[in-house]
């Protein structure tokens, strides 16, 4: 089981409505974290800078707000966890730390 993360830009400060949600990846117990990379955000250091721009939020699947601060430690302070590049597919690569990048739709 785990649990997936999302970035919800110019939200509304009356509603807090957002424009669609955007992936940022899925923690999963015995993994290491998958980030979703695409063509804007191709690293966390990428991503960091997205969530750190006024009027984002982050969010869970289950609606749960999660700092920057706290997202950035489920990405990377975790134990030693399986690889997704490690026989899974040809398309993931290692991260700098324990999170792999991940350039596919998943969740």
């Amino acid at each position: 089981m785990g649990t997936n993360y999302y970035l919800h830009e110019n939200v509304c400060d009356c509603c807090g409505r957002s424009d669609v949600p955007v992936h940022i990846g899925k923690s999963s117990a015995g993994w290491a974290f998958s980030l979703h990379v695409d063509e804007l955000r191709r690293e966390l250091d990428d991503w960091v800078h997205s969530w750190s721009q006024p009027k984002t939020e982050i969010r869970d699947e289950y609606g749960r707000k999660v700092t920057p601060e706290e997202m950035l430690l489920v990405i990377t302070v975790r134990r030693e966890g399986w690889r997704r590049h490690e026989g899974y597919d040809d398309k993931t690569t290692p991260g700098k730390g324990s999170y792999d990048l991940c350039p596919y739709e998943f969740y």
